[in-house]
């Protein structure tokens, strides 16, 4: 079995549509954040909010880049600064104020196919008594309501979706939907439901990802997040490119890289990029914009590990990424997330009041990337907390352009076959014979596609399979009498074969009853074929001769089975396989084949007299007159006797004759000489029949002349 891939270089124009960044598109050039400050990315320039929240803010402008609402995941206000009649707050009472110290605790996500709604997530904060923590829930903005301003859909507020989840939460684009990321609270689970056209899929996608490292409760140390001190806090991102996720995890103290498939939503480990034994740590993670590059906040650490710092994801091992590491400055905030802006900066806040911090160029290496600390003003009096942004994702949509490639024509040995792939990372593959799925089977010479989708374009890769030319052939199965010589019948010249039996003789001789196998390499293949044949044998044994007493009924069966194609006749005229016999006589069966002539056989069914009648006079006249001149035993002739004993005695108890041979009777004399008539006595023994039955009789006998 023969395994191809298509390989080969793909055209500019669909890298160029592979996994379209979307930081820097218009529905993100507004922040607003919990501090009370924000920054319009079109004009420059700061702007405020009446937003206070800690770690929690995101925003959304419409495609020109104006503001359309912003939250912080318990309340929604409008572009005027004033809350949503239906989310002041969102959360009735006791649960008001849920989201407001959760790392990424409010998402907004367009509609797949209305312009003019947004799904609005929350996810509660970890600190929440009662079990309230780690809620996943949704409410549903439609920008039609409220005389265009915008409110909540009625009765789509604060619905639950889940539970049992961390403070990490994105949005992450795919064909035609979105990703909503999350992590578990208190396990290494991610959950990834998707939206699309048809709505949210509240059945998520599972992947169990990364390191182990849950504290049960009463474990860890920390009272304010109980029960969890691992994976409860930090920030997610993902990258550019979209097939890459990075988490902080900030009571862990370690930030994990993943890799992502954003066609089926599934995350895989890629490694520990780095990590602290301090009791606090990592907190904020973002990508560069060609996603080569990764950065983290540490501001938490102890003092002398508080830094930004960049790790190499271009190198080829988790070793060799992690080994990169970079110290781009200190930090001096409490705490940091990083942002990637639609102008391709990072923004982290660098711990001074109404400040911005930027890193200038994360695309470039080392001291390059420029880290600036309060770079960016705010107004005055404003400022960011911890929070930054959730990249506002829409979704990839399927374009109108589709990339054919062709792979090289592939030739494999007849009978052999091909498994063939196309090329991965696309969904939907169909072939033109029906099959479905990136790699299938092929054993028929032809032209084959496969049509898909991949990065939102559609693709179709084309291969066609010849097969070498050689086989060997032995022929249809066969029926032979006697040996048989078989010859193989060869297309192409063979470098070399072997018979089943090991031999390389250019004929093979059948000897006997067998399936008979020939293997050839020609033209680099190796050919086989295997023959049947049956050695026939015209042979017939229909059983022994045999005999029936006289009167007894004759019941007999006789059978040959021959080979097929065989004539039979009987001597009683049947041409069946069978006959039954119920008389006397010689039987014989004619077998006639086309191949192997003719064979007879024949029995004998004889009836034998078992037991018969004797009798013995009581007189004898032997006077020559052709009447009762003997005396014997008076017997059919077909009676058998033997062990026969005749014996004579006259009255003086003289014996005068003895025969032990039934046909000679006594005929009157005694030593030559005629005796007197007179009564003498007899005695005769003897076996009558084929049964050898025994007779005994004794007996006067009157003798008159």
């Amino acid at each position: 079995m023969k395994y191809y891939s298509c390989l080969m270089v793909l055209p500019l124009l669909l890298l160029a549509c592979i996994g379209r960044a979307q930081y820097n598109i218009p529905e993100n050039s507004t922040w607003k954040f919990g501090g009370g400050a924000g920054f319009n990315f079109n004009t420059m320039s700061a702007t405020t909010s009446v937003m206070s929240a800690l770690e929690c803010a995101q925003s959304v402008a419409d495609a020109s880049g104006n503001l359309r609402f912003y939250t912080d995941g318990n309340r929604i206000w409008d572009v005027n600064n004033n809350p949503m009649p239906s989310a002041n707050p969102i959360f009735p009472a006791p649960l008001v104020n849920v989201t407001q110290s959760t790392v990424q605790g409010a998402l907004i996500v367009p509609f797949v196919s209305n312009n003019n709604r947004y799904y609005v997530f929350s996810l509660s904060s970890q600190e929440l008594a009662n079990n309230e923590g780690g809620k996943l829930y949704y409410s549903i903005v439609d920008m039609t309501l409220n005389n265009g301003l915008g409110d909540i859909v009625p009765g789509t507020a604060h619905t639950l979706i889940d539970t049992g989840f961390s403070e990490h939460m994105i949005a992450v684009p795919a064909c035609g939907g979105i990703w909503v990321v999350l992590h578990g609270r208190t396990s290494p689970v991610f959950k990834a439901y998707k939206i699309d056209a048809n709505g949210l899929n509240t059945a998520p996608v599972l992947s169990q990802a990364g390191v182990q490292g849950y504290v049960g409760p009463g474990n860890s140390g920390n009272p304010g997040y109980p029960g969890n001190n691992f994976y409860n806090a930090g920030q997610l991102a993902v990258s550019p490119d979209f097939k890459q996720l990075a988490a902080a995890y900030f009571k862990g103290n370690f930030v994990e890289l993943y890799s992502f498939n954003n066609n089926t939503g599934t995350i895989a480990a890629k490694g520990v990029v780095d990590s602290s034994n301090d009791a606090y740590g990592f907190y904020g993670v973002s990508f560069s914009p060609d996603s080569k590059k990764l950065y983290a906040s540490n501001c938490a650490a102890a003092i002398g590990l508080k830094a930004f710092n960049q790790y190499n994801l271009a190198l080829p091992t988790m070793a060799q990424i992690r080994a990169s590491k970079f110290f781009l400055g200190s930090c001096n905030a409490l705490l940091s997330q990083l942002q990637l802006g639609p102008n391709g900066k990072i923004y982290l806040n660098g711990g001074y009041i109404s400040k911005l911090g930027t890193i200038e160029y994360p695309d470039l290496s080392g001291a390059a990337a420029g880290l600036s600390v309060q770079s960016t003003n705010l107004l005055a009096g404003t400022n960011v907390y911890y929070a930054l942004q959730n990249t506002i994702m829409k979704p990839m949509m399927l374009t109108g352009d589709t990339f054919s490639v062709a792979w090289k024509d592939t030739l494999i040995c007849n009978g052999d076959e091909a498994i063939v792939t196309a090329r991965t990372g696309g969904v939907d593959y169909h072939w033109n014979d029906g099959l479905t799925g990136a790699q299938r089977t092929i054993n028929t010479a032809g032209v084959y596609w496969v049509y898909y989708t991949k990065n939102c374009a559609i693709s179709i890769d084309t291969l066609k399979v010849r097969f070498k030319n050689g086989s060997v052939s032995l022929g249809p199965d066969t029926s032979v009498c006697g040996a048989y010589l078989l010859t193989p019948a060869f297309e192409g010249v063979p470098s070399s074969f072997r018979w089943n039996d090991g031999s390389s003789t250019p004929a093979y001789l059948v000897s006997n009853t067998s399936a008979v196998s020939i293997e050839a390499v020609i033209s680099g293949c190796t050919v086989r074929d295997t023959l049947q044949v049956d050695l026939l044998t015209l042979y017939a044994d229909i059983g022994d001769d045999t005999g029936f007493c006289s009167g007894e009924p004759i019941n007999l069966n006789y059978e040959v089975d021959p080979p097929p194609h065989t004539s039979i006749l009987w001597s009683t005229g049947s041409t069946d396989k069978k006959i039954r016999v119920n008389a006397p006589g010689t039987y014989e069966v004619v077998l006639s084949h086309p191949q192997c002539g003719v064979f007879t056989d024949k029995v004998t069914i004889t009836e034998y007299y078992c037991d018969c009648e004797v009798a013995v006079p009581n007189a004898f006249s032997p006077n020559n007159d052709g009447k009762n001149d003997y005396f014997g035993v008076v017997r059919s002739e077909d009676c058998p006797v033997n062990g026969y004993i005749l014996r004579i005695f006259n009255r003086w108890g003289q014996m005068v004759f003895e025969s032990y041979d039934v046909n000679k009777p006594w005929d009157g004399y005694f030593e030559g000489v005629p005796v007197a008539q007179d009564v003498y006595f007899y005695y005769i023994q003897l076996n009558k029949g084929t049964g050898e039955n025994r007779f005994r009789q004794k007996g006067d006998l009157m003798l008159i002349r």
